[in-house]
């Protein structure tokens, strides 16, 4: 009786063993899938990052342009209320 009993011992032990086995594949395959969407989400990050780099430098360049457009404005009325002409 004793040697049924340490079968069943042993049996149980691998039992668990392979348990554990199975939820540290399973532990290991979420991580990994998690380190995959954080390195995807890092990604769209950094695109998204030089989308916006790109258009805020488009729009610097127009506002300096209007900027330049509406000092050249003032100075041509500038000329005009001085000349008389306006």
């Amino acid at each position: 009786m004793a040697e049924m009993n340490e079968r069943e011992l042993l049996s149980a032990v691998l039992y668990e063993v392979k348990s554990m086995r199975a939820k540290l594949d399973a532990t290991a395959d979420d991580f990994l899938n998690f380190r995959n969407e954080m390195n995807q989400f890092r990604n769209e990050m950094v695109q998204f990052r030089n989308e916006t780099n790109n258009n805020f430098n488009r729009l610097d360049r127009r506002i300096r342009l209007i900027e330049t457009d509406y000092d050249q404005l003032n100075e041509r009325v500038d000329k005009l209320e001085l000349s008389g002409n306006f």
